[in-house]
C-alpha cells in the first residue's frame, strides 16, 4: 500500500497503526513532506516498509520504489514459506528421530536381556561390572560379585525334557530377582 502521512504526526502514526492492525502483513510504502526530516523516522517507527520523500521527480521514483519493495515482499515471503517447510521438516525429523531412538533403546534392552529368565545376559553383566568397578574405583570402595551355578540342570534337561529345564531356570530367575 501506498500512503501519504498527514502533516501531523500525531494522525500520521495513528493512520499508519490503524491500517497495520487491519492487514498487520501488509507492506506500506510512505510518502512524506520534504520540509518535514523527522517524518522518515515517524514512518519508519509506525511501521512503514520503505519511506519516499515529496520532491520533484517523485512520480518518476515511484514505479521503481514500488517494483523494490514488490520484490523484497515476494523475498520475504519466500523466505517465511522455506522457513515453515524446513521448521516442519525439523519436526518430523524429531519425531522420527525420538521413535527410532525409543527402537534403540528396546533393541539393547533386547540384546541384554535373557528371553526366558528375563535376567541380564552376560553382555548385560559385562557392562554392569565395568560400570560398578568403575564407580568402586572412584570412591575407593570394595567390590563383591557372586556368581551361581544351577546344578543338575543338564540331567534335567535329559531325564525331564528341555520344557521342565526351562521352568527350573524361570523359577531361579524368579528367585534370583
Amino acid at each position: 500500500a501506498v500512503c501519504a502521512l498527514p502533516e501531523d504526526p500525531g494522525q500520521a502514526l495513528g493512520m499508519l497503526g490503524r491500517v497495520l492492525l487491519l492487514r498487520p502483513n501488509l507492506f506500506v510504502l510512505a510518502l512524506t513532506p520534504a520540509e518535514r526530516p523527522d517524518a522518515v523516522d515517524l514512518a519508519v517507527r509506525a511501521g512503514a516498509g520503505d519511506v519516499l520523500v515529496r520532491c520533484t521527480g517523485l512520480l518518476e521514483q515511484l514505479p521503481a520504489a514500488v517494483r523494490k519493495n514488490l520484490a523484497l515482499m515476494d523475498r520475504a515471503r519466500d523466505h517465511a514459506e522455506r522457513t515453515t517447510r524446513v521448521l516442519l521438516a525439523l519436526e518430523e525429523l524429531r519425531t522420527e528421530n525420538r521413535s527410532l531412538q525409543t527402537l534403540v533403546d528396546r533393541l539393547e534392552s533386547m540384546a541384554m536381556t535373557d528371553p526366558l529368565t528375563g535376567l541380564g545376559n552376560r553382555r548385560a553383566l559385562g557392562k554392569r561390572l565395568e560400570e560398578l568397578f568403575s564407580l568402586a574405583s572412584r570412591r575407593g570402595e570394595d567390590l563383591a560379585c557372586l556368581s551361581i551355578d544351577v546344578d543338575g540342570l543338564k540331567r534335567v534337561n535329559d531325564t525331564l525334557g528341555h520344557d521342565a529345564g526351562d521352568d527350573l531356570l524361570r523359577a531361579a530367575g524368579e528367585v534370583l530377582t
